[in-house]
Formats: structure tokens, C-alpha cells, sequence
């Protein structure tokens, strides 16, 4: 499976994360080319400073127009390799992005899309989700960890 970064729906935010002009749209395309060659394919959100604040639009995105990749991954950042060195700029978060990272499940499970939520520490969940768990568990089409 390919997985493929997707890190806003907003194009200019994807573009300023990998730091290339026109990359969101170059990423949108290489994602619709693998699929129509019957490639399987992961979607990788990380949630940081730049991107958090929009997850639920970016889930919402993600269902209207990608309906049809194999997975998506929901990924706080960690603060290992790179991001050590750019925390002044992506930063952990800080703040409650539960709500959400929730209402983006609902959405992409809406879809039918297959996700999962991993090192999302800080988040805190809505109870209808119980408690965030501490190794991986499946919450019907929906993987936390």
C-alpha cells in the first residue's frame, strides 16, 4: 500500500508543510493515477500547529473527493527526526483538537473510509469514542491508538 501525505485540505497549507508550490495538487493527482492503476492507498494526515485547526474540514475533503482510497491515518506529530528541529513551526499542540479530529471520523466513516488514529495524545475525544486507549483498538471501522 502507498501511503501518501495529505497534511490540509487547504492547498497553500499542504504546499507550505512540504515547503513546494503546487505540491497539494501533484499529490492529489498522484493519488488519482495510483488508483486507477488498482494501487492500493494510504492517506496520512499529521496533525500539528499548521494542520489541527482544520482536520475536521480536511476529513470533510477527504470523504467528498477521496471516498475511494483504502485508508486514512489520523497522526499527531511526534517529536522525533525532523520535527525536533522545526517545533518553533509546527509545534505540538497545544490545545483541544478532539472535537475535531472527531468530527473528521465521522466523516470519512460516513464515507465508508477505513481510518485510524494513532499518537494523538493530547486529543481529548468525545465520550462516544470512551476514553483514548493506550494500544490499539478497533471502534467499528475506526482504529485508535
Amino acid at each position: 500500500m502507498a501511503a501518501i501525505p495529505v497534511y490540509a485540505s487547504v492547498d497553500h497549507i499542504h504546499d507550505h508543510v512540504v515547503q513546494a508550490k503546487g505540491a497539494f495538487d501533484e499529490t492529489v493527482l498522484g493519488i488519482l493515477k495510483l488508483k486507477d492503476r488498482g494501487q492500493r492507498v494510504e492517506i496520512r494526515v499529521v496533525l500539528h500547529a499548521l494542520t489541527a485547526p482544520i482536520i475536521e474540514e480536511t476529513g470533510r475533503w477527504v470523504a467528498r473527493n477521496l471516498p475511494f482510497v483504502d485508508h486514512v491515518a489520523l497522526m499527531g506529530l511526534e517529536n522525533t527526526g525532523f520535527a525536533i528541529a522545526t517545533m518553533p513551526c509546527s509545534g505540538w499542540i497545544r490545545w483541544n483538537y478532539g472535537d475535531g479530529l472527531a468530527k473528521a471520523v465521522d466523516h470519512l466513516s460516513a464515507a465508508g473510509v477505513n481510518i485510524s488514529v494513532y499518537t494523538c495524545r493530547n486529543a481529548s475525544f468525545p465520550s462516544r469514542f470512551g476514553r483514548m486507549p493506550s494500544s490499539r483498538s478497533r471502534i467499528g471501522r475506526t482504529t485508535l491508538s
